[in-house]
């Protein structure tokens, strides 16, 4: 995050996610959830729309470090009520955020083999940000494919599956973004193969 993204007043609490940064760093993480929850309550009747984003990016910080801790049932309520608080911003910054907390949460059901949940986490993930030009959006969707055909494997429900690939490597394109590329390469390599191969049979048809 940079500072310049924001405004004088909100500089002190740049200073609170930069000490939030380092007790993660030295393994205090409660500490830092503890600094994370300070700027939740602090900033949740802020009409700002600068300390709004600062307080979303704190609520997806904890729901992070918490889903890193394994104590899903809290990174789940932290999600929940990201999207209560701001689901309905439409400034650029915060449908980015959103967008974050649409794919996490999909991200955390998988974790904790909740395949159909996570079916609908995807879904609402991709009526949210599947579309967009937005290079950010556009990785928030291309996880939320991955991770809806990942549940739909799981459930043997492979036709679906297989559609759900090809609408993954439709998504990603030809000459996707290399942050894109990544994040399949991360989740898992063979997608990447895959989708190489589907482009470039599209390629010669």
């Amino acid at each position: 995050m940079n500072t310049e993204d924001f405004n004088d007043e909100s500089e002190d609490y740049y200073d609170l996610i930069a000490r939030a940064r380092e007790l993660q760093r030295d393994g205090r993480h409660q500490e830092a959830l503890e600094l994370y929850d300070e700027m939740i309550e602090e900033l949740a009747d802020e009409d700002d729309s600068e300390l709004r984003e600062l307080a979303a990016y704190a609520l997806m910080a904890k729901a992070y470090r918490l889903g890193e801790l394994q104590r899903f049932d809290e990174a789940l309520s932290t999600i929940a009520l990201l999207m209560i608080r701001y689901g309905q911003a439409d400034e650029p910054k915060m449908r980015r955020r959103i967008a974050q907390a649409h794919t996490y949460l999909a991200y955390t059901l998988m974790r904790r083999k909740r395949y159909r949940r996570v079916l609908k986490a995807s879904e609402e993930a991709l009526a949210y940000c599947l579309g967009s030009d937005d290079p950010k959006m556009r990785l928030e969707a291309t996880m939320a494919l991955l991770y809806k055909g990942h549940a739909l494997a799981r459930l043997f429900r492979f036709r679906a599956a297989a559609r759900n690939s090809e609408q993954l490597f439709e998504h990603i394109g030809p000459n996707p973004e290399p942050e894109v590329l990544d994040a399949v390469r991360d989740f898992n390599p063979k997608v990447l193969r895959f989708w190489r191969m589907f482009r470039d049979n599209s390629a010669d048809a």
